[in-house]
């Protein structure tokens, strides 16, 4: 199984290629020190000298990476396990072929070099993956110097134990480097899960704290300004009832009394739109149908809601703007349109959620919205917009109004 490719993997291989070259490169000077001699130039094991350098020039440019994409690491992996290998086997062949004795030190000098690449694969692939890599090598080392011996003397013995006790330790050393990455990888999602879930608590404080703070707002503003606007209309009322009958003074009283009237309205609306909903305590659909219940408290206007059993499960966002245009479309339908019918549809639409909002009532010029009527509607377009979806109101005079939200999920 290939997992997703770990940042690390990549410079802790490389730099286990540079220490490899570095090494090959210190053993001729070493000897040449205490022997004054640089027969190790003529080992086979040199040629892999110039094996390191390129894969190490190899894994040092990003570009190539980008190019191969998947097949990078695997192409890195395999030269540093396929050359050595294969030298390693010639020289023994060609040792057998000249009827010399089977040089084992070379095949346990393999051990360390091929301990480069077994970790990148161990780290990045399943144990499944490298015994099939590791093992089938050996393996087929074995098979090729039984063939070219064509006999099992002690020589050929001594060959494959060491090929298998260099496989096995090979092997051994994967599993354990794959257990530890399972239970790293596995503590980083318990991490990641930890601080997702203290992520989403600390939102979810915020929210109680932005709540809270929000209706604390709207008690002081009932307490305050819709109490000063409900004063002021008793008292034009009261103005109005002693005032001598002038056209003009009634006039500008009536004017007075509209604007005090709409003033007061707003702020009851603002009060309710910055007080928590609904859909806190009762969830969606219940929500939804106790707003429909609280605005037709007697029966009338006639109010039908219908919610598609098809409808997925929204976000907060999502449904607190339905929940907010709903309560905007039927309010306008009730205090503007004089509608006695309303529906309200809430379906899906392939992969569209369409909220509908339809009233029998006196329709209005789109063109021409009241002041207050327009401010309603220009507060849910933003909402609509808000969340990427389309508002649109279809209204004509004494032909009723159908306000749509339509949003994509």
């Amino acid at each position: 199984m290939k997992r997703t490719l770990d940042a690390n993997v990549i410079p802790i291989f490389r730099w286990f290629v540079a220490l490899e070259m570095i090494a090959l490169s210190v053993v001729p000077l070493v000897e040449f020190y205490l022997f004054g001699q640089f027969s190790f130039i003529n080992d086979p094991f040199f040629t892999l000298l110039f094996q390191s350098a390129f894969l190490f020039v190899y894994l040092s440019f990003p570009q190539i990476q980008y190019r191969l994409k998947q097949f990078y690491l695997p192409i890195g992996i395999l030269a540093a396990v396929v050359f050595p290998s294969f030298v390693n086997l010639a020289f023994v062949l060609a040792r057998m072929s000249a009827g010399q004795a089977i040089d084992t030190m070379h095949v346990w000098a393999l051990l360390p070099l091929l301990m480069i690449p077994l970790v990148p694969m161990a780290w990045q692939y399943d144990f499944k993956a490298t015994l099939i890599l590791f093992g089938g090598f050996g393996f087929g080392e074995m098979l090729v110097v039984l063939w070219a011996r064509q006999a099992v003397d002690v020589a050929v013995l001594e060959f494959m134990y060491a090929t298998f006790i260099r496989v096995v330790t090979l092997l051994l050393v994967a599993f354990m480097i794959e257990r530890l990455v399972n239970v790293q990888r596995a503590q980083r999602d318990q991490l990641r899960q930890v601080n997702l879930k203290l992520t989403r608590q600390a939102l979810a404080m915020e929210k109680i704290a932005t709540m809270e703070e929000r209706n604390r707002i709207a008690r002081e503003l009932h307490d305050t300004l819709a109490h000063t606007l409900s004063g002021l209309a008793v008292q034009l009322e009261a103005i109005k009832t002693v005032t001598p009958t002038q056209a003009e003074s009634q006039e500008m009283i009536d004017r007075a009394l509209e604007n005090t009237r709409d003033g007061l309205n707003e702020t009851r609306n603002v009060l309710k739109n910055l007080r928590a909903a609904p859909i806190q305590e009762l969830g969606f659909e219940q929500a939804m149908y106790h707003l429909v219940d609280t605005m037709q408290p007697d029966g009338l206007p006639v109010i039908d809601l219908f919610i598609s059993r098809s409808i997925p499960i929204l976000s907060k966002e999502l449904e607190h703007t339905i929940y907010r245009i709903t309560q905007e479309s039927i309010n306008n339908a009730l205090q503007h349109a004089k509608a006695d019918s309303i529906k309200v549809s809430i379906t899906m639409v392939s992969h569209t959620l369409c909220v509908v909002v339809k009233d029998n009532g006196i329709g209005f010029d789109t063109n021409q919205r009241t002041t207050q009527r327009g401010y309603g509607l220009f507060g849910i377009m933003e909402r609509a917009e808000m969340m990427g979806g389309r508002l649109d109101v279809q209204s004509k005079d004494q032909q009723g109004t159908t306000i749509t939200f339509e949003v994509e999920l």
